[in-house]
């Protein structure tokens, strides 16, 4: 599922700033060629709901590198937070983006957002119990 939420920034970033920017998922080592984007997944945690469910906490940091200075970052920035409030998984599904937030350090963008959702694990049944007669009335 994780790939599958890069994968929707990716194209989403595509969309919105075309060819011009480049969009990695991978760390460069060398030959970064700015503009350019690079979306990393700071932490992945979940929550135990009833049953077999969980609430899968999944924040990302989507980083921008300028060609143009930290003007460029500030435009950027506010075009993700307009743009990145929805993305659309490649099965369609919509996915609600949450705690934004935006900062500029030592002239690199990072975006912060959230696609958090709720997972199911499969299980096997659990074997019934054995039945029960149960007898009531009112004691005289």
């Amino acid at each position: 599922m994780i790939k599958d939420i890069m994968n929707a920034i990716s194209i989403k970033l595509h969309e919105v700033f075309g060819d011009a920017y480049e969009i990695n998922m991978e760390d460069v080592a060398q030959g970064l060629k700015e503009p350019c984007f690079l979306i990393t997944l700071v932490d992945y945690s979940k929550e135990p709901l009833l049953q077999s469910r969980s609430k899968r906490l999944v924040p990302f940091d989507i980083l921008f590198f300028p060609s143009n200075g930290s003007s460029q970052c500030y435009e950027v920035a506010d075009q993700m937070m307009n743009e990145l409030e929805f993305i659309t998984l490649l099965d369609g599904d919509k996915m609600y983006g949450t705690k934004m937030k935006a900062e500029v350090v030592d002239g690199v963008l990072h975006f912060f957002v959230n696609y958090n959702f709720i997972g199911t694990v499969e299980t096997e049944p659990l074997d019934n119990m054995e039945s029960i007669a149960i007898e009531s009335g009112t004691k005289e």
